[in-house]
This record gives C-alpha cells, structure tokens and sequence, in this order.
C-alpha cells in the first residue's frame, strides 16, 4: 500500500491526489460488491480482482481528468464536475466487449 501511495506521489508529484485515489478505491469496490450480492451474482476472488481494477483504473481517470481541468484555471468543484461529465459521459466505458469476445460467445450459444 506504501508502494503504491509513493508511485502516485511520483506520477502526480503531489502527496493529496494519491490519497485521494487510494481512500476512495475502497469504497468503490464495497459499492460494486454491494451490486454483486444485490443481484445475487458470484462473489469469487476474480470478481474482486476485476472490481478493484476497475476502481482503481476509474479512480485514477476521474483525478487525472479533475487535474487537467484545474490546470487551465477552473475552480476544485467545476474541475471536479467537468471531470465526471467527461468519464462519465464522454469518453468510452471502463469495459467494453471486443468484437473477438462476441464472435466467441456467438459461436458457443
């Protein structure tokens, strides 16, 4: 955990944008997990696998997109907001299915 706190400080060259990452992986992942049992799906170590990734990749976009709209002068929560509108609304998703995945499923069922 302190390895990767230090890589982050390095990446951003900033001690509270890693923090900031790191404190809210956590509760991404219990959010997610929160939705796996909800819709009584499988709980397995590669699902947890898959969801801290998917946290942590999340995370990791969401600060670096809030960074760069601080950086052309925009104030912490308009920053904030323009970086959720652009992950959230923007940009392609976290997981998306390759056309290879669907030619394989097409070819099972």
């Amino acid at each position: 955990m302190i390895f990767v706190f230090l890589a982050l400080s390095a990446q951003y060259e900033s001690w509270v944008l890693p923090l900031a990452i790191i404190l809210i992986v956590p509760l991404a992942v219990l959010a997610a997990l929160i939705g796996v049992f909800l819709r009584d799906m499988d709980n397995n170590v590669l699902t947890q696998i898959g969801l801290i990734g998917l946290a942590a990749k999340n995370a990791i976009l969401f600060v670096e997109f809030a960074r760069q709209a601080e950086e052309d002068w925009k104030s912490i929560v308009d920053a904030a907001v323009e970086a959720s509108h652009l992950r959230l609304l923007r940009r392609r998703p976290l997981v998306r299915p390759s056309p290879k995945l669907q030619i394989v499923k097409q070819s099972e069922g």
